[in-house]
């Protein structure tokens, strides 16, 4: 069973000056306390990202990220699996992971087809790109 977590960006708060600290721990603080009745959690925090990680796998991350959305100064929530930081690793657990999510969203280009990532695209294994049949790369402007 893969690792899932939550990445929550904050954006502004890290151009704050000497005082920067105080509004991140209070962020963590109203993260906390919002997350409490959910389940157990282990919090990171590292440039300008805080990493959510459920202490049990029976918590159901969607629940959490829809109440982490009222929370004020989070700039961004996304879903990550943990992995190591090498390409056969990455490819090894992170498509399987993002297989679901690449065929199930459409991408926002003007021909309205489904997109991947040009980075994903040029990284993949030539042996695995076959199962992403139907998405095109598309790097121009959205």
């Amino acid at each position: 069973m893969q690792t899932e977590i939550i990445l929550a960006k904050y954006g502004e708060l890290a151009l704050k000056g000497l005082n920067r600290n105080t509004f991140e721990d209070i962020l963590m603080k109203n993260i906390k306390r919002r997350l409490k009745p959910l389940g157990k959690f282990t919090y990171t925090r590292a440039q300008s990202t805080i990493y959510i990680e459920p202490e049990t796998p029976d918590i159901d991350l969607d629940v959490v990220m829809d109440n982490m959305k009222k929370i004020f100064g989070i700039a961004a929530l996304c879903k990550a699996c943990v992995c190591e930081k090498d390409l056969a690793d990455i490819s090894r657990v992170g498509i399987p992971y993002l297989e679901e999510i690449l065929l199930g969203v459409k991408g926002r280009s003007k021909t309205g087809r489904q997109t991947v990532s040009a980075e994903i695209a040029r990284n993949l294994p030539r042996t695995r790109r076959s199962d992403f049949r139907g998405l095109s790369t598309f790097t121009g402007r959205c």
